[in-house]
């Protein structure tokens, strides 16, 4: 500004003053030190003045500091305005106040949790305020003697009586800033912190530097000046801002905001980077006890930003103003003016001491009409400047927007307090003297609707972001799926889990704002007709946050380029216009496919084999396996070869010295059985791999999956824990152990839910598909021929078998079956045994011609139900688009898992127990000894009851006949005595 800045408008003259010794002032340029002069002998009594800074042209910082040491930098010029307090032309609006919030001791440790449950109270009026519990006492940092006497920091000026009733920039030649912006890193699209000017003053001028301490003179001087009642008593200088109430500041404000008689100018130290200041919070921990605790605080306002569940957690930078706190330091009058945080974020702000702060919020519904309100009111300024609003220098009462249908709120912050506004809401506000607070960003989910809002906004006024929306949505996708996988696999319901499950869901909010995103970029994608010249983004494009050369888009998903520019990036709607090229010229950057995209959705939504795929193949996460506290050895048996194959020893008794058969592995064929000899001692178990053919070799990205599975320590513990159900076709519910009879199981078929439990008093420890009869009769079970792969290793343990089949870990078989891709072809398909931890036995299925397709469950049947569920659901698709000859739909019991995983298979079952010789499986073998029991009691009472038959006259055997014949329904052991019976009574009659 220059020096006819200083000119009187009004009926006023200047006199120069001396500021104190720790004020820090650009030195006078020639004009100025002209005016020193001429105005240096004026002899007016600056008791009847009030004082009003006006700035000079400043000149770099090196050149400043060469000349402290003359004297003169120590002065500023003053322009002395006649101004007084005049309360009976106050103009205090008429509000209602925003809601305060009391949390206790225990609310107060989650700061997003209370504000998520806060809002639905809250967020109607845009602005709330908090009141910690009385034990909240942070240490204030500020006020130690280092700072508060020689740290300086910078103002602005800002002249009150022009921020309603402001000239346009045509009228004045004063360069206002035409954009408002935090500042970002340096290198975010490739700018540069030091082009910065004065428009990163939103609009103000620079004013001199002050300490905290001599800032506090300044401000306290102004009041008691200001609102002295008797000019001749400086004694009423030192009591004014106690005596004064807040309403009385905010009714003389107004007036000179709306009703001006003279120029008021103030300063205001804002937007002070912590980072290059200093935060009113501790920052770092220390050995001193309290600093320690609210250093780690959830509201100290330097980890607010990034707390768990926060969005902004995602942002690896630290962006200035949104996840670096600012400081401010208010005076008398000093205006934050009407705007919305940057992306509509949240913003949290602390009063760490001093005079109350003043605010105004109008809540976000209302948004639209505030700006409608403002331009009607504000044409000239809008026509001007479209942004107006982006550039934090336009005031505007509450009243007048009242008038106009819009809601404001007020709301008076005190020390010790925090301040909430909510996205997209409008505020303002002022200072009614000295005071010192700070302030920061933050991003719940909730926020996410409103932030690709934001971002759509920008691309339409052209307006460059602070964020990556798109990086920050995914992050937290990504952790969300993480933490469903940490649920499902491991039981982990910690805190910070059970958040994020939260929020997703088919109608979980996290999983809606990704849905919608995709959606939006889908439509994007096909609107334009891109050729084959399709990339991945390469480490060139991710060295910098990129956006869109015409609308100053986000490109983090997507974006188009020219091989003849290859130095421009657009966004998918502005590809035409990204240069002159020719159209074939193009190629387009895609971060993702969208199918890849449509997994995440599906794994947010609950669907268990995409939380499986996304945990693996995008998050590189994996199961580790749990050491058992049984010891396990791994023995290779002696395999011979042969021309037609290979051999493995088979148990056929038990012993120290045994006999072994020998299986004869074919391609694509059940193995058969010969004979052979060798000796087994102590062995816990036996590892058997057999030749990989190329059909039933794995992609790559299983056999990542496999050999990094099982990597996650499990520090859970869980006595029951539910066999999980395909979220697609049922809920997932964990749940205590409930007995489920056989006949339930059969009549409910998939929504059975039997308990996996740990107790050693429970005989099945999964929830296995049944042998009913019931079931046999109404569905044919699919018949297979199943081919071993690989035979694995047999663990100890209670999980690792039941009373039908062993489970040894690394099982893997192969077998055909109706394809999820397309059901009129049979496909092959790669059954697996995984160890699960804690779990036990996991059972996962894949499509051999397509890896990807993955199936995993605790059940095998249940696995297997998830196949035949995935293959019914492809052959409905296919039906109702036409597709003819297709088969019938799989009822529900129509697949044995054991079965499709050949456990039943009568040369895998004598494959298998030859690796457990000395019976691991304890449960297994102690079924199976009973069985072979009842088997020989059987045979034994058949021979007994023969005997006694033949004993019997004919006359005893009908009477005996017609006895057994009476009565309930004959189980299967009097079935047997009558037929017995019958064939002596017909022997006797031949």
């Amino acid at each position: 500004m220059g020096t006819e800045c200083i000119q009187a408008q009004r009926n006023r003259s200047h006199i120069l003053r001396m500021l104190p010794d720790d004020f820090e002032v650009s030195p006078c340029s020639s004009n100025s030190e002209k005016i020193h002069k001429d105005l240096s002998g004026s002899t007016m009594d600056n008791e009847t003045s009030i004082k009003s800074l006006r700035r000079r042209p400043r000149e770099n910082n090196s050149q400043f500091d060469n000349d402290s040491e003359e004297g003169d930098s120590d002065c500023v010029l003053f322009e002395e305005v006649e101004a007084r307090w005049r309360p009976e032309g106050a103009c205090r609006p008429i509000l209602d106040e925003a809601p305060v919030f009391y949390p206790t001791e225990e609310e107060f440790e989650d700061p997003l949790n209370y504000i998520n449950n806060i809002r639905p109270r809250a967020e109607p009026f845009g602005i709330c305020r908090i009141v910690p519990p009385p034990s909240w006492k942070p240490p204030c940092f500020l006020k130690e003697k280092k700072v508060w006497q020689n740290l300086k920091f910078s103002t602005r000026v800002q002249q009150i009586d022009k921020l309603q009733n402001r000239e346009t920039l045509k009228g004045t030649s004063r360069s206002r800033s035409t954009r408002r912006r935090k500042r970002q890193k340096v290198s975010k699209f490739g700018g540069n912190s030091d082009d910065r000017d004065d428009a990163d003053k939103f609009g103000f001028e620079t004013g001199p530097d002050f300490t905290p301490r001599s800032f506090k003179k300044y401000a306290d001087d102004f009041v008691g000046r200001y609102f002295r009642t008797d000019q001749n008593k400086s004694s009423d200088l030192r009591c004014r801002e106690q005596e004064l109430s807040v309403e009385q500041i905010e009714g003389e404000y107004w007036r000179i905001v709306e009703r001006p008689t003279e120029e008021i100018e103030v300063l205001y130290g804002a937007d002070l980077d912590t980072g290059e200041f200093v935060s009113g919070f501790p920052k770092n921990s220390s050995s001193n006890e309290l600093e320690d605790r609210y250093a780690k605080s959830s509201w100290n306002l330097n980890n607010f930003p990034k707390l768990p569940g926060s969005i902004l957690s995602f942002e690896g930078g630290d962006i200035s103003g949104v996840i670096v706190p600012w400081l401010y330091f208010g005076m008398c009058f000093s205006t934050f003016c009407w705007h919305v945080e940057d992306h509509h974020l949240y913003s949290l702000n602390y009063l760490h001491f001093g005079a109350p702060k003043m605010w105004y919020g109008v809540p976000g519904k209302d948004a639209l009409k505030f700006e409608a309100a403002m331009k009607k009111h504000l044409p000239h300024l809008f026509e001007e400047q479209p942004d107006l609003l982006h550039n934090l220098v336009t005031q505007f009462s509450p009243a007048l927007l009242k008038l106009e249908g819009v809601s404001a709120y007020r709301c008076v912050q005190q020390e010790r307090e925090f301040v909430l506004t909510f996205p997209r809401a409008y505020h303002s506000g002022l200072n009614c003297g000295f005071n010192c607070s700070e302030a920061v960003n933050g991003a719940p989910v909730d926020w996410l609707p409103h932030g690709q809002n934001a971002v759509e906004l920008y691309r339409e006024h052209a307006r460059k972001s602070t964020l990556s929306h798109d990086k920050l949505l995914l992050g937290a996708a990504m952790e969300a799926v993480r933490a469903q996988w940490n649920i499902l696999f491991w039981s982990k319901d910690t805190v910070d889990n059970v958040r994020w499950k939260n929020v997703c869901g088919p109608d979980g909010t996290l999983t809606i704002a990704l849905k919608e995103r995709i959606e939006m970029e889908n439509a994007r994608r096909e609107n334009i007709c891109y050729s084959t010249q399709c990339r991945k983004p390469d480490a060139g494009f991710d060295a910098c946050d990129r956006e869109c050369a015409i609308c100053h888009y986000d490109l983090h998903l997507s974006a188009v380029s020219c091989s003849s520019c290859s130095d421009k990036f657009a966004c998918l709607i502005h590809a035409e216009q990204l240069c002159s090229c020719a159209w074939s010229t193009r190629f387009f950057l895609f971060r993702y496919d969208v199918s890849e995209l449509n997994i995440l959705v599906d794994a947010l939504g609950g669907k268990f084999s995409a939380v499986y795929k996304c945990g693996m193949f995008y998050l590189g996460l994996s199961l580790s396996s749990f050491p058992t506290k049984e010891r396990t050895q791994e023995l290779k048996p002696d395999i011979k070869s042969t021309e037609e194959g290979y051999m493995l020893p088979l148990l056929e008794n038990s012993g120290s010295s045994s006999k072994l058969g020998l299986v004869e592995r074919k391609k694509h064929q059940e193995g058969a059985v010969r004979n052979c000899s060798s000796n087994l001692q102590n062995q816990q178990s036996v590892r058997y791999f057999p030749q990989s053919t190329p059909c039933c070799g794995k992609s790559p990205s299983v056999n990542k999956a496999v050999s990094d599975f099982l990597a996650v320590k499990s520090d859970s513990s869980t006595d029951n824990i539910s066999c999980l159900q395909h979220p697609e076709y049922g809920e997932i519910r964990r749940e205590k152990t409930e007995a489920v009879s056989q006949s339930d199981m059969a009549d409910r078929g998939d929504s059975v839910e039997v308990c996996l439990s740990y107790s050693q008093n429970v005989p099945n420890k999964c929830d296995y598909l049944r042998e009913d009869p019931r079931v046999a009769k109404v569905v044919p079970r699919i018949k297979c021929n199943v081919e071993p792969l690989e035979y694995g290793v047999v663990l100890s343990g209670s999980l690792w078998s039941n009373t039908k089949a062993i489970f040894p870990k690394g099982f893997r078989s192969r077998v055909r079956y109706l394809s999820v891709l397309d059901p009129k072809q049979m496909g092959y398909y790669i059954s697996e045994i995984l160890d699960g931890g804690r779990l036990g036995p996991l059972f996962m299925v894949t499509v051999e011609q397509c890896p990807t397709e993955v199936f995993i469950h605790l059940s095998p049947t249940k696995c297997w139900n998830l196949v035949r569920e995935r293959v019914n659901h492809e052959i409905q698709r296919r039906s109702s688009g036409g597709v003819t000859n297709l088969p019938r739909l799989h009822p529900p019991g129509s697949l044995n898992g054991l079965q499709m995983f050949g456990l039943l298979s009568p040369q895998i079952i004598q494959a298998i127990e030859a690796l457990d010789p000395n019976h691991l499986c304890t449960e297994y073998w102690r079924c199976k000894k009973r069985e072979k029991a009842a088997l020989n009691m059987h045979h034994g009472s058949n021979f007994v009851l023969r005997g006694l038959f033949k004993k019997a006259s004919t006359h005893e055997l009908h009477a005996l006949q017609s006895v057994l014949r009476d009565g309930v329904p004959p189980d299967n052991s009097r079935k047997e005595s009558i037929q017995l019976l019958d064939e002596e009574i017909a022997r006797r009659q031949l």
